[in-house]
């Protein structure tokens, strides 16, 4: 059915903001996430629209775009994760990748790809120093 035009409206005004802060956040420090992927494929199938399309369909296509570029003009994995909530590690057979929602139960896996990966005082992953992830694969983790 789609949504209604006040509930689009609302949704295309929320996805102008958060880029808009997106940039405003990275106006400070100038670094862009480096995207690597783990196959030619891969590679292939997200760097152009008319692949995407054909791979994921069109409405997924979209959003995979739109996760790929907010990552990509993000300065840092941690100012991904503060404009797409819902990033998050995985675990179980999937632990060191982690994941970001696109539709449904798909989700954008990726892998975190600086060597060391870099830790803060705590022993957990300094977010803000990750500048280079591996995209693995679109989808369903569930």
């Amino acid at each position: 059915m789609g949504l209604q035009k006040p509930a689009r409206y609302q949704f295309i005004i929320a996805h102008i903001l958060i880029f808009y802060y997106l940039l405003r956040y990275n106006m400070c420090e100038r670094a862009d996430v480096d995207i690597l992927f783990r196959t030619a494929k891969m590679a292939r199938v997200c760097s152009s629209r008319k692949e995407r399309a054909k791979a994921f369909g069109p409405m997924r296509a979209k959003i995979v775009g739109r996760r790929l570029d907010q990552m990509r003009l993000s300065r840092s994995l941690k100012a991904f994760s503060l404009v797409h909530p819902r990033c998050h590690p995985l675990i179980g057979n999937r632990a060191g990748q982690w994941s970001a929602d696109l539709d449904g139960p798909y989700r954008l896996i990726f892998e975190i790809a600086v060597d060391p990966v870099p830790m803060d005082d705590y022993g957990s992953i300094d977010l803000d120093k990750v500048q280079k992830v591996r995209i693995i694969d679109v989808a369903d983790t569930h």
